[in-house]
This record gives C-alpha cells, structure tokens and sequence, in this order.
C-alpha cells in the first residue's frame, strides 16, 4: 500500500545563522509561504490542512478548495503576516495488484 509523500523540513537541518545571507533569505521565503496538504475526501471533494499551523478546510472541486485555502489564510493570520504564496501538495494514495 502506498503512503502520502511528505513536505517539510528535515531534522538534521543545519541551525539558522543570522550572520548568513542565504540563511536569512531562506527564513524570509518560509515566513511567507504556507504548505497544504491536500487529499481527496472520501465524500467527494478535497480536504486541506497547513503544515504547522491550525488550518483545515474543505472543497467541492479543485476551484473551491483554492478559494476556500485562501479565504482559510487570510481570517487564520492577522494584517502583514499573510504569507504571500501558498504551495497546495496533493497527496494520494493508490493500491496497485503485484
């Protein structure tokens, strides 16, 4: 049975270096994008939740889910903090007969 693949940062990462340009323009790009992990619902639909943050929602069609993503981003984060991009990752699972 396949698994969901994976998004995230791994954990022998080297630490943050605020003296590092390359460091400091890594942690900008992090603070303003936020990862979905979406997945087909069982009901019909989509359902995405953010990776490192408090957000679920759901949509009847691939449309709906992005509007409903970004009306979820804009009411969870507050003035300046809206990250400016949002990375949907679809993940599915499939059964295949050997």
């Amino acid at each position: 049975m396949g698994g969901p693949s994976s998004v995230g940062l791994a954990l022998d990462e080297p630490s943050f270096d605020p003296s590092n340009e390359s460091d400091r323009n890594k942690e900008q790009m992090n603070r303003n994008e936020i990862i979905f992990e979406v997945a087909e619902a069982p009901e019909g639909g989509y359902d995405a939740r953010a990776l490192g943050h408090g957000i679920f929602t759901q949509g009847e069609n691939w449309d709906g889910l992005k509007e409903m993503v970004r009306d979820s981003v804009r009411c969870h984060f507050a003035g300046d903090n809206v990250p400016g991009v949002i990375k949907l990752h679809f993940v599915r699972d499939e059964v295949i007969a050997v």
